[in-house]
């Protein structure tokens, strides 16, 4: 087992290219990543406001059907107001960080 792990060459061992571009970089894909998430929010958001509104056209007056589509719009709302104070949040952090 020993010779096995020596019979390799330490270039080959330790052929991994670091990445080039430094800090600048990374902040922009954390910016992108961040960016992708809070889209992703917003989408979700607005299909949950979409499905509850389905829910509320076909709660046929039922009290508890009506009452259940109202929570879910109201937590979509919240969900969608959430997700886009968020992302002026985040926005106005990356460019202070950034710089631009």
């Amino acid at each position: 087992m020993k010779d096995l792990i020596f019979s390799f060459p330490i270039e080959k061992a330790y052929a991994v290219s670091v990445p080039q571009g430094g800090l600048d970089k990374a902040r922009e894909a954390a910016s992108v990543g961040v960016e992708i998430l809070i889209i992703i929010a917003v989408l979700l958001a607005l299909l949950f406001i979409i499905k509850s509104g389905i829910d509320l056209i076909t709660a046929e007056g039922k009290k508890e059907n009506l009452q259940k589509a109202r929570t879910a719009l109201f937590y979509g709302m919240l969900g969608l107001i959430i997700a886009l104070i968020s992302f002026a949040f985040m926005k106005t952090i990356i460019r202070s960080l950034v710089g631009n």
